[in-house]
C-alpha cells in the first residue's frame, strides 16, 4: 500500500490509499491523533479505476475522509494501523484446528441516555461489550468504552459496530485482544462506570 493522494477539500482531509492487487488480506487504517491520545476516525471509500480511468466499485483504492470542522490540524498526528498478511499458500489444501470456547457471557442491567437512545442492558464477553437499548441510534455519536483489569491496566475497547431496528438497539464494542473476565475490575461506558 502507499499513499496515491492526499488533499483538503471542503475542509475535510482525504487521503487516497492504491493497494496492490495481488495482496490477499493486507489491511489497515488511519487515524488522527490528539495531544490527549484521544483517537479521530476518518470516513471510508472503498473503489477501483478501470482500463478507461472511470471508478467502479472496488477494493484497489482506500479514501480514508476526516471532517476537520472545529479541530486544529497543525496538533494532530496522522497514525495508522496496518496488518500484511505475509505468507499466500496457494493449491490444494486443508487444515484442521480445534475452537474453544470463548467463555461465559455476564449480562447486567444498565440505564444510561444517549441522547436519542438509551441503553438498558449490558453484556461482556470475552469477544466485547455490547449495549442493549430502545430509540434510534446515532451513527455519529462516539461512545468510549474501556475495561479497567485488576493490575489497573485499561483495555480501550475502540472498534464499534451498531445495529437499529424497530426502535431497538444493538451497540457491540470490541477490543484488539480477548477480554478476560476473570480479571476485570470495572467497565468505563462514557464516564460511567460500573464495577464488575
Amino acid at each position: 500500500m502507499h499513499i496515491s493522494n492526499l488533499g483538503f477539500i471542503n475542509n475535510r482531509l482525504h487521503i487516497q490509499t492504491k493497494w496492490t492487487g495481488d495482496d490477499i488480506d493486507s489491511h489497515g487504517d488511519f487515524y488522527l491523533i490528539d495531544t490527549s491520545g484521544n483517537k479521530i476516525h476518518a470516513s471510508n471509500i472503498y473503489f477501483g479505476v478501470v482500463k478507461l480511468g472511470n471508478t467502479n466499485y472496488g477494493n484497489e483504492y482506500i479514501e480514508y475522509i476526516f471532517d476537520i470542522d472545529n479541530l486544529e490540524i497543525n496538533r494532530l498526528n496522522l497514525m495508522g494501523d496496518f496488518v500484511s498478511n505475509g505468507n499466500h499458500t496457494k493449491g490444494n489444501w486443508n487444515t484442521t484446528f480445534k475452537i474453544r470456547s470463548v467463555g461465559k457471557e455476564k449480562n447486567m442491567d444498565f440505564s444510561k441516555n444517549f441522547g436519542t437512545w438509551r441503553a438498558n442492558r449490558i453484556t461482556v464477553s470475552p469477544l466485547g461489550i455490547t449495549l442493549y437499548g430502545n430509540g434510534d441510534f446515532n451513527n455519529s455519536s462516539k461512545i468510549v468504552v474501556s475495561a479497567k483489569m485488576n493490575d489497573g491496566s485499561v483495555q480501550t475497547l475502540d472498534s464499534m459496530t451498531s445495529f437499529s431496528e424497530n426502535k431497538k438497539v444493538k451497540a457491540k464494542f470490541l477490543s484488539s485482544l480477548p477480554l478476560d473476565i476473570s480479571k476485570i475490575e470495572s467497565i468505563n461506558i462514557d464516564g460511567t462506570e460500573i464495577d464488575f
